[in-house]
């Protein structure tokens, strides 16, 4: 019974460690992961967004106002997915700092746009890109950049948790599988003990009662001799 409830609870144990491991690695492959997806996704959007204003400043052509609305729908849907999925408060402030700095981004682009539908001269266009538009393109990189950096450590604390756990784990359960064993041995050994202390007295009281047995029995031989000799003499 000893060894059963013991074996039930080391188990628990072992299966609490072993989940605590998987949820830990779970969390590494749906979470931060897919947060660093998301962010190399932004990257990209924001280097084609950023050609396709360049595309549009030079040549006018509307091709490259779609270019750049599809490239801001990709930016705005893996945005989506990190605010839904970042859960630390560091990443949460650099996702804050993220939009913000993409809030004047937009804005800068939009007088870009209009710079040119209005036939601004090159010279006019040229000066707003390289004195507004290119820092703050820098600057969104460089927001991106922070957010990735961070992401990737998450993910690479994760694995590093996640491996220590599954190590743990592991390791408990051998722990607990040569404890159950030590404990089998030892009450499998005091069962052989206290069963030959059982056998040994049993053995000695047979042999008590035989000795008995065999001195009452002596004595009636003996009596009988004598009730036989005594007849013969009458």
């Amino acid at each position: 019974g000893i060894i059963v409830a013991l074996a039930i609870i080391m188990a628990a144990i072992a299966v609490y460690a072993l989940k605590r491991a998987v949820t830990s690695k779970d969390r590494v492959i749906t979470v931060n992961a897919q947060n660093l997806i998301d962010a190399a996704k932004m990257q990209a959007a924001v280097a084609r967004r950023t050609a396709a204003v360049r595309g549009y400043m030079l040549s006018g052509d509307p091709a490259f106002l779609q270019r750049e609305q599809a490239a801001g729908q990709v930016f705005n849907d893996a945005l989506g997915h990190l605010r839904s999925n970042v859960y630390t408060e560091e990443g949460k402030r650099l996702l804050r700092d993220f939009e913000q700095t993409d809030a004047q981004h937009e804005a800068l682009i939009e007088r870009q746009n209009a710079l040119r539908q209005s036939n601004a001269s090159f010279d006019v266009m040229t000066r707003f890109m390289r004195e507004q538009v290119l820092p703050n393109i820098n600057a969104l990189d460089n927001r991106v950049d922070d957010f990735a950096r961070w992401e990737e450590k998450l993910l690479n604390d994760g694995r590093k948790t996640s491996s220590e756990a599954a190590s743990s784990a592991t390791t408990l359960v051998i722990i607990n599988a040569a404890l159950v064993l030590a404990l089998a041995m030892a009450v499998a050994i005091l069962l052989a003990k206290t069963l030959t202390r059982q056998v040994g007295s049993a053995v000695q009281e047979i042999q008590s009662s035989s000795a008995e047995l065999q001195s009452t029995a002596t004595q009636q031989v003996t009596g009988a001799r004598e009730q036989a000799t005594a007849m013969s003499e009458i």
